[in-house]
């Protein structure tokens, strides 16, 4: 006889509360309960009696929970329950070889009486705390752009700039704000309703994530009279602007680290940083290149001193550099560098800051590991989803075949509440990662497919400027090269799918879209989602045979003529049925 093993948690992402008062909870079983009459039974913890024989009795509802599906040997099920008040006491009940088995805190056992039930709770919810997504920041399309690699005012645009392995971490292309500017038409034309930038303020690298002055623009990219217009022209094109807040560390040309450098322990800012000698003698700065410094640093690299960030005076200076910019231009996001490194209580308290100047705001987190520690509505909104990234990845790039990817998506998907899908932060390609053209062996097909999927999840979309062009490279810093203007005007059938896949983004209904079901059959994947008054198909054709379908595609990169659809290797097309209301 096979033991029934029900699995579940009082925390994400088994248990989440949304800021309507909404309890959702999933439930991981071993075996399929569908027919079990698998229930989650609740009520108020207050809400109690005694019964005549002494028992405590509460005054319990019931709800029949969902089957979401069925991946890597195990069943899904999730319920919604409407908290009435601010708490809840719940556990779950099936039946079993005619008896009445009970999973709570204790595990899973025979049913005998209410009081030897040990229920999860949630416990008082303070509802502003949870977790909320605006519809103004879901369903954007970001256009990330490295600053100095995008456009130059500078610059002819017909000119073709190499980028070489000598040279990849050293070329200045010159980029700057004008630039930008100058090219927004481009943007909003591709279907884009936001702007991500890389770091602008004053730095002494080309990527600019080693800060020096952080309440100053780059002068490479030029002055705040030049981010003002960039600002002031976005928001009059119906577009959102992001920037990078690099708060976990700085640059050692930062004027309070070198004043410790000069000053050691006598230095007001000795506590601004964590260091690693306790002697008062001054920190050198000509230090040896390796990983053993004398003072915390991001990833060993001595020119980025790391911030304390649980100090209070280095939490005010920065949220404050943040609030400064934000109230005087209305940003609507911010993307927090490596904040799994940052304190807190810094996260906390700068989404408050930020919140309170835009409740709108748009606040994301670069996490490339499991989210969901920084997903309980009081840091972010959504992170960078490296989760959905690495599975469209290596599917892609073939480390996992057809059977795996569909694995680890649906698991994805029914592991995610909706909720947290939605203000995700979904992308192919970024300043961190190869591009996508090349994890795809060069295939734009594949290309393709790896957007396709990503925008028809729930969530926003990042696209990393040049993606839509095909543009190659390898790790960074390879994958930043000079966009290619100097050809801006070829438009083959790849590029206009790209494009074709962005508008579709923007035209959908995604209210409420899930990916529903997974079906891999006749060589072909389909990917079938549901929003409020749409169904829609993402089919793949999977196999080296061309596949005949009938049917009247909404889009697709395949060759379609008097109803009839064929699809080769790796092409796609997206079938959309309307619902009867």
């Amino acid at each position: 006889m096979i033991h029934t093993i029900v699995r579940h948690e009082s925390n994400l992402p088994y248990q989440i509360i949304t800021a309507n008062g909404i309890g959702e909870f999933l439930v991981i079983s071993n075996r399929d309960l569908n027919s079990n009459n698998f229930k989650c039974l609740y009520s108020d913890p207050s809400e109690s009696f005694v019964a005549p024989n002494g028992d405590k009795s509460f005054n319990l509802k019931s709800k029949i929970l969902t089957y979401l599906g069925f991946s890597n040997g195990e069943y899904y099920y999730k319920t919604k329950i409407k908290i009435e008040g601010h708490k809840l006491r719940y556990y779950f009940s099936f039946e079993e070889n005619n008896s009445l088995m009970i999973c709570d805190e204790r595990g899973v056992y025979n049913f005998t009486n209410q009081d030897n039930i040990r229920a999860f709770f949630v416990n008082w919810s303070f509802y502003q705390e949870k977790i909320s997504i605006p519809n103004e920041v879901k369903n954007v399309i970001w256009y990330q752009i490295f600053p100095d690699r995008f456009a130059s005012s500078q610059r002819s645009k017909g000119v073709k700039f190499e980028i070489t392995d000598d040279n990849c971490k050293s070329f200045y292309y010159h980029g700057n704000i004008k630039g930008i500017i100058d090219n927004l038409d481009y943007i909003k034309a591709l279907g884009c309703s936001g702007i991500y930038l890389n770091p602008i303020f004053f730095a002494q690298s080309l990527h600019k994530y080693d800060t020096i002055d952080y309440n100053k623009i780059d002068p490479w990219f030029g002055t705040e009279d030049d981010f003002a217009l960039l600002c002031l022209k976005c928001h009059d094109n119906g577009m959102k602007i992001m920037l990078d807040g690099v708060f976990n560390h700085c640059s050692e040309l930062s004027p309070y680290f070198m004043d410790v450098i000069k000053n050691g322990k006598n230095s007001e800012y000795f506590d601004y940083f964590i260091l690693q000698s306790n002697s008062s003698r001054k920190l050198m700065s000509n230090y040896e290149e390796n990983m053993y410094h004398q003072y915390e640093t991001f990833a060993f690299v001595p020119s980025m001193p790391k911030w304390n960030t649980s100090n209070k005076k280095v939490q005010n200076l920065l949220i404050n550099s943040a609030v400064r910019w934000t109230k005087k231009y209305m940003i609507d996001g911010w993307r927090l560098d490596v904040p799994d490194e940052i304190n807190d209580e810094f996260l906390i308290k700068f989404r408050k800051a930020m919140h309170e100047i835009n409740p709108n705001i748009y606040i994301i987190g670069e996490i490339w590991s499991n989210p969901f520690h920084w997903l309980k509505g009081n840091m972010f909104d959504g992170v960078m989803n490296y989760t959905l990234y690495f599975i469209i990845r290596d599917f892609v790039r073939g480390v996992d075949d057809v059977y795996l990817f569909v694995k680890r998506l649906k698991k994805y998907t029914m592991t995610f509440p909706l909720v947290l899908q939605e203000g995700m932060f979904n992308f192919c390609g970024n300043h961190d990662v190869p591009r996508m053209l090349d994890y795809a062996q060069f295939s734009k097909k594949k290309t393709i497919m790896a957007h396709a999927i990503s925008l028809m999840m729930p969530g926003n979309f990042n696209l990393y400027y040049g993606d839509e062009r095909f543009l190659s490279g390898a790790a960074d810093p390879f994958n930043r090269k000079v966009f290619p203007w100097y050809d801006i005007d070829r438009e083959d059938d790849d590029i206009l799918t790209i494009k074709q896949l962005i508008h579709y983004y923007n035209e959908m209904d995604r209210t409420g879209l899930v990916l529903e079901n997974t079906v891999i059959e006749n060589n072909l994947l389909r990917l079938i989602f549901d929003s409020k008054s749409c169904n829609y198909e993402l089919i793949i054709n999977i196999s080296e045979e061309s596949a005949l379908i009938e049917t009247n595609p909404a889009l697709t990169n395949g060759n379609y003529f008097e109803g009839n659809l064929i699809l080769n290797l790796y092409e796609l097309a997206i079938i959309e049925r309307k619902k009867q209301i």
